[in-house]
């Protein structure tokens, strides 16, 4: 990815009933480490659920 320029980069696996559908990428073209909130923040989003099959 450094043809963008971006140097720092936090990848996240997106989940959909324990099968891997895709990536969810943060990035950044400042030399960095992500804190522990940014981590955390973007990790419930990969574990995602599906809704089909509830009721409201």
């Amino acid at each position: 990815m450094t043809e963008e320029g971006l140097v720092a980069i936090l990848c996240v696996s997106l989940r959909l009933r324990g099968t891997v559908i895709g990536v969810l990428y943060a990035a950044d073209r400042t030399e960095r480490r992500f804190a522990r909130y940014e981590v955390n923040l973007l990790r419930p989003i990969g574990k995602l659920r599906s809704r089909q099959g509830r009721a409201s």
